[in-house]
């Protein structure tokens, strides 16, 4: 770094100007003209030169940057090739088995339904055979019933035959006396009248 050149006369000058007083100027420039050589201050050149550093090292990392993402997108692209190549192993592999497992389910699918198919058909021809005695005995026992139904029907309608046959008879005789009562009565009122 350079130090900067101060012109502490003009500076004087100028303050001086401004209505400062002299023995004031003259302490205010040599305070700035020390602080300006003492301290590193950066020159141009120094700026373009640590512009072109700058340039320079941006560059080496672009470098490195685009040959890290090269070296990254190539293992990626291996990475990609051997895992599409272990999937399709994977593949081949469990579809082998899905198709035996399936395979072996549907033959003992096939057998349970067959198993199934035969015992169902047994007891439906249990079933029928049982269906058809209990028919058979109902229908025997709804015969006896109405046999016994008939029966106590017949029986009730002779029992009713008979009390009405009887109580027929008593009519008939109870309208045969009041008739001759009635004859005799009317009888006797003619005789009553006529005498």
């Amino acid at each position: 770094m350079a130090s900067v050149h101060f012109d502490t006369l003009k500076f004087v000058e100028q303050l001086k100007a401004a209505s400062v007083p002299e023995a004031q100027a003259k302490v205010m420039a040599e305070a700035l003209a020390s602080a300006l050589t003492t301290s590193d201050v950066a020159t141009v050149r120094d700026l373009e030169r640590l512009e072109q550093e700058m340039n320079l090292r941006f560059e080496k990392l672009d470098n490195r940057i685009d040959r890290l993402e090269a070296h990254m997108q190539i293992r990626f692209e291996q990475m990609e090739r051997k895992f599409d190549q272990r999937l399709v192993e994977f593949d081949a592999k469990y579809e082998q088995k899905f198709t035996e497992l399936e395979s072996r389910f549907d033959a003992r699918l096939m057998a349970m339904e067959k198993r199934f198919d035969t015992q169902l058909m047994e007891l439906e021809k249990r079933f029928d055979t049982r269906l058809m005695e209990l028919e058979s005995h109902v229908e025997a026992r709804l015969t006896k019933q109405e046999n016994q139904f008939n029966a106590k029907l017949a029986e009730l309608e002779n029992r009713f035959e008979k009390r009405f046959g009887r109580i027929e008879s008593q009519l008939r005789l109870h309208h045969w006396m009041l008739s001759l009562l009635l004859a005799g009565v009317a009888s006797l009122v003619l005789k009553a009248f006529l005498a």
